[in-house]
């Protein structure tokens, strides 16, 4: 079992950010039926969408980490310390699609291997700014 972050973000901000036991796959799969359950195919697309992230950080991971980062990325020394690739899941239910190529993530889950608290504070901060709407949708005036 590897420990899994989590994170929902809706409207620029991080609403829930928990790590869970269990295999990553698995859990994605989990978020995607529950993200299915709030989608509304009548205004929304549903995406799914997996990206590689890699990145240093300074300290070998624990041995739990190491195991889940050769399960399911990797990792290998540099000079600074060590470099991690990392699945990452962006599930988005509740978007919109604006005039012209505006696209409006409304809420979205973000889902992948817990490496360590950095990591995880950067993956909040890019699921919130998925979610904010540099501008309003169309007919609504900014207050």
């Amino acid at each position: 079992m590897a420990r899994i972050l989590v994170i929902r973000a809706e409207m620029g901000k991080v609403v829930e950010s928990k790590i869970v036991e269990g295999e990553l796959y698995e859990v994605v799969r989990g978020y995607v039926s529950s993200a299915s359950l709030e989608w509304d195919p009548r205004v929304s697309d549903f995406v799914v969408i997996k990206e590689d992230l890699e990145t240093d950080v300074g300290d070998l991971p624990d041995r739990d980490t190491l195991e889940s980062l050769t399960k399911y990325g990797s990792i290998e020394k540099v000079e600074t310390g060590y470099r991690v690739r990392i699945p990452v899941y962006t599930i988005s239910f509740d978007n919109r699609s604006l005039k012209g190529d505006v696209y409006v993530e409304n809420k979205v889950y973000v889902v992948s291997v817990y490496v360590d608290d950095d990591l995880r504070a950067l993956l909040e901060s890019e699921a919130a700014s998925i979610t904010v709407q540099e501008t309003p949708p169309e007919g609504v005036s900014e207050a």
